[in-house]
């Protein structure tokens, strides 16, 4: 009795005691919030003026339900103080503006039935302004910049929008337009109230549009563009709402739950700064994404398919179901990343789904979870406004390999059941991992929980290699082992295969085992004859780094374009990229064999991880002197096939190949011949976003005619969002330093960075290693920017901001300005420090690598 009572005594001051009213949304105001408010409603009003520097006028009323008016009713508005103009609620007036925060005091609000009405100026971070157009954008913490508001995913509320705009405007938003009035020259449109959504959910598009609408299985399908090229957007449209409709027809069918939203919406947007964005009913995407040109690779129709089948897959995983906070936020990602690559294999029957997952998947998350910047796939967030930091190459390519390992443990229909359950369970409101492995974890006689502790709340993965003992051409003993490089003892549970070759493959050799401990005996193996090569994780579905030994290494060397299987050579590949990464293999002899290899490989994945890996090492493992060797055979065999391949695809790949490794006087000249139109490649054929980078590649590598090169190249397009871009990156190219360094010192200013794409273009071209001598002294400020970016930026634009700064370098005197701004900022962030080690992990590995 004694204990029942303290614990009411001690829940009572809990209570009463006042919130810290920090910036942001702390852990402590989210949870107050959802215990004690209910059933939010928004109705807001925007009007939009015809002029970008005019302010956009607003107000809205919130209708809710308190239950604990112990506290003041806290909402976010990230704007400056003066932006609210009044509140008045529940009929009396009074409020206070406190770390982004709109307090209304106790006295103002009773338990039961609130009434709150704001007349307020709209903060702009988030609503991507443009002379023709406006996007919101507010994922994850950004509607509060926007307008007052409950910015936690946990918070669903209904909305219900109108928006005052230009009469020659058109607008969408979650819901359908319910009425529209036009007087003079504006026009106010009326939406629908939505369903129940979270504040980063809500969106809304007005602008100078096209609409296309479609009708496909009884499915009204609009979409909205601004693409001037009327044969660009026929040639496309047909496919673009094909793949949303058969998506659309597969998640029912995989989840058995309706379509669970009102209508369904996309628009196309000029230099969006992500691929897509799931907003409930009215998804937003890149147009260069959708749009693709007659060249394009098969990449890129892979990309758009799994990229349209990704955001439609949020409908449902992370619209209607929704994490509790966004340390959940790949629960969301992995499951749209999940499901897209399990939709797009029936529009792709001719591709090697296994291959396309592995290289799809692999590579990136490799890229982080090799570093000393490592990061799991859940991870820990005391505040929203810190929540952007937790997005990247973890949960949108470890987190599906993750999904794939549990998808094997429990087999695809038991998987399923558990999702349908999910699902309905939490339908329109929100649930967390833990929940989920709650409902699997009753399908499956294996502790899901100890796995999911390794997998999802661990970074980092194991090194795996082979010790092998002979005895006169026989296998006496061999031996798996797993170690954690970070040195904490840890074990990586998977399945894992591995394949013995020998001089006929008819007589290899195939073994699955189940690797759950440090070390494991491959009894299987013993006192067969001695293998050529030992491919571990020859199944392509194990994560990890895989050690080659010697005996394997000369293997490849000599025989990799023979492997039959595409999905073997692609693991090869992979396996030769990483142990080259850990000095497990010689740089140029990698260099060389892909090189060699494109004579003869043929499946345009494989062509592509290739080129790419062998633009890598020409640009950050080979020295100035190594590039001088080698560059003018690299080009001459990039020409070549350039000029054979009659795959469209593969052409537009190999020209990029040869535009980015090009040097020599004789490659410029071919290339700077292309872009003014002398010279022909047949059946190459270049938009004009293809002749822009071509410009820009040309630019840098040709100072002298610079200047002439982008007046030209700006003159040449009529796309003015293109030609816009142009001037942007303009300054970045030129062969004047002073031009540079203003450029580079405008970025201070966030208002010069709104455009983010255009700003991480133009800092690959400041910071390219033919630049890398001068720009250095550019990489500590740039380090510098990096927190402010973060509070300023988009979710991905820290990470890629960073990518785009220290991709250019390999010199000792880059790595020791980053290792000095780290020593020198001890108590910097966590997550942005790891993401400085991801980006800059590559330069410490150049180190060593360059001088091999």
């Amino acid at each position: 009795m004694i204990f029942i009572m303290s614990g009411i005594i001690f829940n009572s001051c809990q209570s009463t005691q006042e919130i810290d009213i920090v910036s942001g949304v702390s852990k402590e105001i989210a949870e107050f919030r959802t215990n004690s408010i209910s059933n939010p409603n928004y109705d807001l009003s925007f009007s939009i003026p015809d002029s970008i520097h005019h302010p956009i006028q607003a107000e809205m009323k919130i209708l809710l339900e308190l239950n604990d008016v112990s506290q003041p009713l806290i909402l976010d508005f990230s704007a400056p103080p003066e932006y609210i103009k009044e509140v008045v609620a529940n009929g009396s007036s009074d409020f206070e503006m406190k770390n982004g925060h709109l307090i209304i005091p106790q006295s103002l609000i009773i338990k039961g039935k609130n009434e709150i009405h704001i007349i307020f100026r709209a903060g702009e971070t988030s609503l991507n302004r443009n002379k023709e157009f406006l996007y919101t954008l507010f994922v994850p913490d950004r509607a509060s910049t926007a307008f007052p508001c409950f910015d936690q995913p946990n918070m669903k509320a209904k909305y219900k929008l109108s928006l005052e705009i230009p009469k020659s405007w058109t607008a969408v938003s979650n819901a359908p337009d319910d009425n529209t009035l036009i007087q003079d020259d504006r026009k106010t449109i009326q939406f629908l109230q939505t369903r129940s959504l979270s504040t980063y959910l809500f969106s809304f598009v007005a602008g100078k549009f096209d609409r296309i609408t479609r009708n496909i299985d009884g499915r009204e399908i609009n979409m909205l563009h601004r693409e001037p090229d009327a044969k660009l957007v026929e040639k496309n449209v047909d496919e673009i709402f094909n793949l949303h409709a058969k998506a659309l027809n597969w998640l029912e069918d995989y989840t058995q739950v309706d379509y669970p939203f009102q209508k369904f919406d996309f628009v196309a947007i000029p230099f969006f700064q992500y691929g897509g964005m799931e907003h409930a009913g009215a998804i937003q995407y890149r147009a260069n994404s959708l749009f693709l040109e007659d060249n394009a690779t098969q990449n890129q129709k892979l990309g758009r398919a799994g990229l349209i089948s990704h955001e439609t897959s949020h409908m449902w995983f992370g619209d209607y179901v929704t994490m509790k906070w966004f340390d959940d936020v790949w629960l969301k990602e992995v499951f749209a990343g999940f499901m897209s690559d399990k939709i797009i294999r029936p529009s792709f029957p001719d591709i090697n789904h296994e291959l396309k997952f592995l290289l799809g998947h692999y590579p990136a998350a490799y890229e982080i979870d090799r570093t000393l910047g490592a990061n799991p796939i859940g991870q820990k967030l005391d505040n929203m406004k810190n929540a952007g930091t937790l997005y990247g190459g973890i949960i949108y390519n470890k987190a599906p390999i993750v999904m794939l390992h549990l998808e094997q443990l429990m087999g695809e229909d038991k998987l399923k059941e558990g999702l349908q359950e999910y699902l309905k369970t939490y339908a329109y409101a929100d649930a967390t991992w833990d929940q989920l492995i709650q409902i699997l974890d009753k399908r499956i006689d294996i502790d899901l929980e100890k796995w999911s502790n390794i997998w999802v709340k661990e970074a980092g993965m194991p090194t795996i290699k082979t010790s092998i003992e002979v005895i006169n051409d026989q296998i006496k003993n061999i031996h798996l082992t797993q170690s954690d490089p970070f040195k904490k003892g840890r074990i990586w549970p998977q399945q894992l295969a591995v394949e013995m070759f020998y001089n006929n493959d008819s007589n290899n050799k195939k073994f699955k085992v189940d690797f759950n401990q440090t070390e494991i005996k491959l009894k299987q193996g013993i006192g067969i004859e001695e293998p050529n090569m030992i491919l571990l994780n020859s199944h392509g579905s194990a994560y990890g780094y895989f050690e080659l030994d010697s005996g394997s290494k000369e293997y490849l060397l000599k025989n990799i374009n023979t492997l039959e299987s595409p999905l073997e050579r692609g693991i090869a590949w992979l396996s030769l990229w990483e142990n080259m990464l850990n000095e497990n293999f010689d740089k140029t002899a990698l260099f060389q064999l892909q090189l060699s290899a494109l004579e003869t490989e043929t499946d345009p994945l494989l062509i592509g991880r290739i080129l790419s890996q062998t633009s890598t090492i020409f640009w950050q493992f080979f020295s100035s002197t190594d590039r001088e060797k080698w560059g003018a055979e690299s080009e001459q065999k990039l020409w070549i096939l350039l000029n054979q391949t009659q795959d469209v695809g593969l052409k537009k790949n190999y020209f990029n190949s040869y535009k980015s490794i090009a040097l020599t006087d004789q490659a410029l000249q071919n290339l700077y011949k292309i872009w003014e139109g002398t010279q022909k490649v047949k059946n190459l054929s270049l938009s004009d976003n293809d002749q822009t980078s071509l410009a820009y590649m040309l630019a840098l590598k040709l100072p002298v005619k610079s200047q002439a090169i982008m007046v030209e190249q700006t003159d040449r397009i009529s796309n003015p969002d293109r030609k816009s871009q142009i001037k942007f990156v303009a300054p970045a190219l030129s062969s004047i330093d002073s031009e540079r360094d203003s450029f580079f010192q405008s970025l201070k200013n966030p208002t010069n960075r709104e455009q983010e794409r255009w700003v991480v273009t133009a800092l690959g071209y400041l910071n390219h290693p033919l630049r890398a001598d001068y720009s250095i002294k550019y990489l500590n400020e740039s380090l510098e920017l990096l927190q402010e970016i973060q509070l300023t930026g988009d979710i991905f634009f820290p990470k890629q901001w960073l990518d785009a700064v220290l991709g250019g370098y390999q010199s000792k005197e880059a790595m020791e300005i980053v290792n000095h701004f780290l020593e020198l900022n001890p108590n910097y962030s966590e997550n942005l420090k790891g993401k400085i080690l991801q980006s800059s992990d590559l330069l410490f590995r150049s180190q060593k690598i360059v001088t091999n």
